[in-house]
């Protein structure tokens, strides 16, 4: 048991329940289902985590960082010049808001691959 409390990992597992809140919704709620992503987390709680997990991880935060920021910025500008009838900071924020919490979990699992073939190579 006490491993499975060490592994905070485990717990991004639980936003994916988010998914069940904008499945009622008009208009966008279908950006809700972002959170699914995060369901891969559970297996985290059976993994002890070492260095090159935490900085991992720490490198797909960081690019789904900036990823957020620059489609933020970029969906905002579109929405402005193209299209008339919605806000575009509202409309950038939630773009670049999915955007952001779609790379993170996409992220992990390619690096992750990366890193056992580059270990069986030894």
């Amino acid at each position: 048991m006490k491993n499975f409390i060490k592994n905070k990992y485990g717990f991004l597992g639980f936003l994916s329940l988010l998914s069940l809140t904008g499945l009622g919704e008009d208009g966008m709620g279908w950006l809700s289902l972002v959170w699914v992503c995060f369901a891969v987390y559970f297996r985290y709680f059976w993994i002890v985590p070492d260095e090159m997990l935490i900085e991992t991880f720490k490198k797909c935060a960081s690019i789904a960082f900036f990823v957020q920021l620059a489609c933020t910025v970029l969906f905002a500008l579109v929405a402005m010049i193209w299209i008339d009838d919605i806000l575009p900071l509202e409309f950038g924020i939630r773009l670049g808001f999915s955007a952001g919490f779609t790379t993170f979990p996409v992220l992990i699992p390619i690096f992750e691959y990366i890193q056992l073939r580059g270990a069986s190579d030894d």
